[in-house]
């Protein structure tokens, strides 16, 4: 195989690191789905909260979903579903979270997979009994192109699209697979996760549609939620031109310590 060939396939990087960045004063987010009473830490969220900036949270457009209320606080709580996937976006800053997702439903079996930002897969099948609920926990990545210091990575202009869910100002996790039921999300500031950062191509970035998808997009299934990866590939990139665009230099990594090619 030819040298040049070779280095078209290493165009990966995994740099695994304790994350180092200062924590963001914020107040954990909790969100309770379809019931009400569950005290003022939670944010109530109806069929229709519908996300807005003034808001800060909601559905995106798109998908028909009824709630169901149930009796006040978390004994019997209530859920949000559809017959169809469906989206729910928070306001964040850039940075690790740990989100931990209450599923469920009173009236029949619920089957729920998660996708984050760009379908990165978490949870795959999570399955609940009528009346049952289940709560799973995971980590994600969210990234914005400003990069600290002055200047912006590098986008393509699909990343400012129909990619935009990679870098934009919010959290949205999609909710697919056979009557998806939530009753309740937490979501939690985790700055100090040790971090896997991902460069590379079309094999490796997250693919905005079915039915593709790319090993880097589902290795989030494969960890703990006590580690974090940030998928910064991109389809058509190769590791040079992904430095040359600067696109882990918005973490922060370029001015760390740690070593880091970044």
């Amino acid at each position: 195989m030819q040298s040049s060939a070779r280095r078209n396939l290493l165009i990966t990087v995994l740099l695994v690191l304790l994350s180092a960045s200062p924590a963001i004063a914020q107040e954990d987010l909790r969100f309770a789905f379809g019931h009400t009473g569950v005290g003022s830490n939670y944010k109530y969220v109806r069929s229709d909260s519908m996300y807005s900036r003034e808001s800060g949270y909601g559905f995106e457009p798109g998908a028909n979903i009824w709630c169901v209320q149930e009796k006040s606080g978390l004994e019997r709580p209530g859920y949000c579903t559809s017959d169809k996937p469906f989206y729910f976006s928070v306001a964040l800053p850039e940075g690790n979270y740990q989100v931990r997702i209450t599923f469920g439903g009173l009236d029949t079996e619920s089957i729920t997979t998660v996708k984050a930002e760009l379908r990165r897969l978490m949870l795959e099948r999570v399955v609940t009994a009528p009346g049952k609920f289940a709560t799973e926990t995971f980590a994600v990545n969210i990234r914005r192109p400003t990069i600290a210091g002055g200047g912006e990575v590098k986008l393509k202009d699909r990343e400012k699209t129909t990619e935009a869910w990679a870098w934009d100002d919010k959290l949205t996790l999609e909710f697919n697979n056979s009557r998806p039921s939530i009753s309740a999300i937490e979501i939690e500031r985790a700055d100090k996760l040790p971090t896997i950062y991902l460069l590379g191509d079309s094999t490796v970035c997250d693919q905005p549609s079915e039915p593709y998808s790319s090993w880097g997009q589902m290795l989030t299934r494969f960890f703990k939620p006590d580690v974090v990866v940030a998928n910064n590939a991109e389809s058509g990139e190769s590791l040079r031109s992904s430095l040359g665009a600067r696109r882990c230099a918005h973490t922060g990594l370029a001015n760390s310590r740690q070593p880091s090619l970044c």
